[in-house]
């Protein structure tokens, strides 16, 4: 295993202890995250030509910087932020990470999966979005970073449904697949 995958996992070291995620080589230059519970996604970290690549359900961004690559592990096994992808038929159109603030969920680190399609929006055209959201761990600062956000009972962002949520598009309108919606 590589020097710095090595300085990754002291960095994790604390969590692991917890119990609440386990850490996986998969080869020597790829980490595994994995949670532990129901209703979790793991997140892979690649190390290549000098770059951190985070990824998890078909997102990925690219880091330099170890303590971003850090904080963007942890950020994301918390339900302030989430994975969501739009898909067409069974091809994907992109996939997004969604963070919690004062506004609500906002969309940021775009990848879309035909890079020769240029949309202004994610969801143009697409017929399903997932969401994938997962709370391994609160972050004790959220409410210092975004005071105004509205957080429910479980200082979990206000409608959180964990694991995956399906919605479909019917006439313009996006739907929960699944999900009971109260009257």
């Amino acid at each position: 295993m590589i020097p710095e995958l090595i300085y990754l996992c002291e960095k994790l070291k604390s969590r692991v202890d917890t119990g609440r995620i386990s850490l996986e080589f998969l080869d020597a230059e790829r980490l595994r995250v994995v949670p532990a519970g129901e209703d979790t996604f793991p997140i892979v970290v690649n190390f290549d030509a000098g770059l951190y690549i985070v990824s998890a359900a078909k997102w990925h961004a690219s880091f330099g910087d170890l303590d971003q690559v850090t904080a963007a592990i942890c950020w994301l096994l918390t339900p302030y932020y989430r994975i969501v992808r739009s898909t067409k038929g069974s091809e994907g159109v992109a996939t997004w990470v969604e963070i919690y603030t004062n506004a609500g969920w906002e969309g940021t680190e775009y990848v879309y999966f035909d890079p020769l399609v240029e949309s202004e929006s994610p969801v143009e055209g697409a017929d399903e979005i997932v969401i994938l959201t997962q709370a391994v761990f609160l972050d004790s600062a959220f409410e210092t970073y975004y005071p105004a956000a509205h957080l429910d009972e479980a200082r979990y962002p206000v409608g959180t449904i964990l694991g995956e949520t399906r919605f479909e598009n019917q006439n313009g309108e996006w739907h929960p697949v699944g999900v009971p919606v109260a009257e």
